[in-house]
């Protein structure tokens, strides 16, 4: 304080002195200095609804004059997309309140509000107030999440067709379906010759992948590499960036998704899609900025050695313990890279990870030996062949065991035939590059073929997709089959009989990726980067196929008469879900004749719907997986503190301490498993921090954002389990208690959730 008032006495006399020069000049300026607001708005904002919550929009109106002062206060509801008023849909009934406010206090408005289902999207909210007698005024406005309650469903139709013949489609369930409770949020088709780009366009689902796991971190290092060779080899696509980066400065997106960014991504991602072509085209644009790129690589690679232990393995969520296969997945990828020469810069920190693996694999025959086990019997496993598949990428490294890697390999050699299918292909490719061409052209080869089912289109595929893991992953497995006969092509195809290469020709990639593409991408991050990067080195990105008429009911486009990306032929059109109708499940597409080098298009028609999760069609899948939620009220009694079930309405009330437990049951041990349960708009929760923990039997990363809880398990072993957290009550109306789910991260097949419930706060 003494220092703040010696700094004040020394400027005094020049603040006195530059006030004299002013009043005693002939040119004076007069400067207005606006009092101080009369009214002052406050307002108590949430991050999210969702739909069918009952609640108040409130604000707190101070009054800072010296006198009582009476006015209106205002609500506005404004959808950020369209501009347009949404007062109706949220009944808003009293969208105009007067107020009174005693000199130096305040009031509080409450403006009541019914969230509507079918509303899905960022909600603008402005709370203004005005006085009666001089029109002093202040106003508060922001952007709040509206999440639905119910699940968003994608059903998928694929096409393949050559530019010689029409053809015609039927989405049955689209123009079949009666549910009173489905909403369309869109109806999207895209088509092209040039299949490459559907790979492009999948980059940034890689890039912005919400949760902060080894594998994923390294995802985003993936794709920010692929972006760089793509900007490196075809320089004409880095020139229409540049023009799409420059039109996105005059163009300000309107959907809200700087504000929330990151509860968007986790929450409601289908609301990055609703934006205009040029929203879109700026959107992809800043993915592929030479210098955003740059630092996302170099923020990844610091950001991926955060999870490294002193034995050189990563966790799979940072504090964990070291995972294997984690590990020698990020090591797979940076092979990849390296073996493409696509590697955008040094990672120093991969040599301790290398050396990591080496240990792991000696240490599993160190046990073989100290078991006194039967050494000429197969001990070939998961853990090896996937070890095995990574070290070939990195032949010059030096093996810490020689002995124990030599081992498994001649295991490989004699006991592959009775591994599956994705076992043999990784195996094959690990043969080629240890110089066991024959075995791998001869033997490996023909056993894969012999299982593979051959379509009317001459297209290969396999009636099982089984990979390393307990459940079938199709888009893995072709990439590894396609990725084996890739390798035969390279290192065997100069010197190979007729007869195999004619059998090489047959891992052709099309048109497998294309059933199984989700919109943006394949399914899972893995699958995603699996597909990218096949795709994306072999082909170029500027070859350009025909055009063709595209009718999905009485609604008709033309290829060529639309935006296409770049001017590649890739067609995508999206219809939102106000204008989707039943009639345009009948679909007809129409090529147009042409002498494109590609005789062959590509397409995909994806609707997407939500619907009441108990009107969804049950899968025959026996999912492992299942979670149950209760709620608990906390309460102080005599005998300490008390947890007490919420079943009545008016249970809660604002202040209490509400407290979530989760049953967790598991069938059979499963990896990698995520458990989300979803807030209720009223409650927040206790502890907002992130980390590993130990509860009820299990290792978990907890992480908890605005809208939900979530734990990433590593490996959850067969059992029931339970978990618990606690949030405080902030909020009168009637809230959507939230979904609990619980999902397998990389087979998202396997998915089980509570029930569907509310809680009343009174």
């Amino acid at each position: 304080m003494q220092k703040k008032i010696l700094i004040l006495l020394l400027f005094l006399p020049m603040l006195l002195g530059a006030q004299q020069r002013e009043l005693g000049s002939q040119h004076t300026t007069k400067t207005t200095i606006p009092p101080q607001k009369k009214i002052v708005i406050q307002s108590f904002p949430l991050r999210f609804l969702r739909e069918g919550d009952h609640t108040s929009f409130s604000a707190r109106i101070a009054n800072l004059s010296d006198r009582e002062l009476s006015g209106q206060a205002s609500l506005e509801l404004i959808d950020p997309v369209t501009h347009a008023s949404v007062d109706g849909w949220f009944e808003n009934v009293f969208p105009v309140q007067y107020f009174t406010a005693v000199a130096g206090k305040g009031t509080l408005v409450n403006f009541p509000i019914q969230i509507p289902f079918g509303y899905n999207r960022p909600l603008a909210w402005r709370i203004k107030a005005t006085t009666q007698d001089n029109g002093s005024s202040d106003s508060e406005q922001n952007i709040v999440a509206i999440l639905p309650t119910r699940m968003m469903v994608t059903e998928t139709l694929p096409f393949i067709i050559r530019n010689d013949s029409a053809r015609q489609f039927e989405f049955t369930h689209l123009f079949r379906d009666s549910s009173e409770t489905l909403t369309h949020e869109s109806l999207t088709v895209e088509y092209t010759a040039n299949p490459f780009w559907m790979a492009v366009l999948a980059l940034p689902s890689l890039m912005e992948y919400p949760y902060e796991c080894a594998d994923q971190v390294f995802n985003r290092l993936f794709a920010n590499a692929l972006a760089v060779h793509i900007i490196s080899t075809h320089p004409e696509l880095g020139e229409t960036f540049n023009e799409w980066r420059k039109d996105s400065m005059h163009t300000q997106s309107n959907t809200g998704v700087n504000e929330l960014k990151q509860i968007i991504l986790q929450e409601t991602p289908w609301v990055l899609e609703a934006g205009n072509e040029t929203e879109q085209r700026a959107q992809l644009a800043k993915r592929f900025d030479p210098n955003a790129i740059t630092t996302a690589i170099n923020e990844s690679i610091n950001t991926l050695q955060q999870f490294q232990l002193p034995s050189g393995g990563l966790s799979w969520f940072r504090g964990g313990p070291a995972d294997r296969h984690i590990t020698n997945y990020v090591m797979t990828g940076i092979g990849r890279l390296a073996h493409a020469n696509e590697l955008p810069a040094e990672i120093s920190f991969s040599g301790n990870m290398l050396a990591y693996l080496d240990d792991q694999l000696s240490a599993d025959y160190q046990k073989l030996l100290a078991g006194k086990a039967d050494m000429e019997q197969q001990h070939l496993d998961n853990a090896a062949i996937e070890y095995l598949y990574m070290r070939s990428f990195f032949p010059e490294k030096k093996i810490t065991d020689s002995v124990a890697y030599h081992y498994f390999y001649q295991q490989a050699t004699r006991f592959w035939t009775g591994q599956n299918l994705y076992n043999r292909a990784v195996l094959g490719i690990v043969f080629l590059r240890n110089g066991d061409a024959h075995l791998a052209a001869e033997k490996v080869l023909p056993s894969i073929l012999n299982e593979a089912i051959v379509d009317r289109d001459h297209h290969m595929y396999w009636k099982k997709s089984y990979t390393q893991s307990w459940y079938e992953s199709p888009v893995e497995f072709q990439c590894m089959m396609t990725s084996f006969g890739a390798e035969l092509n390279h290192v065997f195809r100069r010197d190979a009989p007729d007869r195999i290469i004619a059998d090489m020709d047959k891992f052709s990639p099309w048109p497998w990726p294309f059933p199984n593409k989700k919109v943006n991408n394949w399914g899972t991050p893995a699958s995603t980067a699996d597909v990218c990067y096949l795709m994306l080195p072999t082909r170029g990105l500027t070859e350009r196929g025909g055009e063709a008429t595209i009718r999905l009911g009485a609604t008709t486009f033309h290829t060529g008469d639309e935006p296409t990306v770049a001017a590649t032929g890739y067609f995508k059109k999206r219809i939102e879900g106000s204008k989707v109708l039943p009639e345009m499940g009948h679909i007809s597409v129409i090529p147009t004749a042409s002498t494109a080098p590609n005789p062959v298009a590509y397409g995909n028609v994806y609707w997407q719907y939500f619907e009441n999760i108990n009107r969804i069609d049950s899968t025959s899948i026996n999912v492992p997986l299942s979670v149950r939620k209760e709620l608990y009220i906390s309460r102080n009694t005599k005998k300490g503190k008390t947890l007490v079930p919420v079943v009545n309405a008016g249970d809660l009330k604002v202040g209490d301490l509400l407290v979530t437990r989760l049953w967790i049951t598991a069938t059979r041990d499963v990896d990698y498993t995520s458990v989300k349960d979803a807030h209720p708009a009223t409650a927040e929760p206790v502890d907002m921090s992130s980390g590993y923990h130990q509860q009820g039997g299990i290792g978990y990363y907890g992480e908890t954002s605005d809208a939900s809880t979530q734990y990433f398990i590593d490996h959850l072993v067969k059992g029931t389990y339970r978990l618990e957290y606690s949030s405080r009550i902030t909020r009168k109306g009637t809230f959507s208690a939230g979904l609990a789910t619980i999902q397998c991260m990389y087979a998202p097949q396997f998915t089980g959730h509570s029930e569907e419930t509310s809680i009343v706060v009174e």
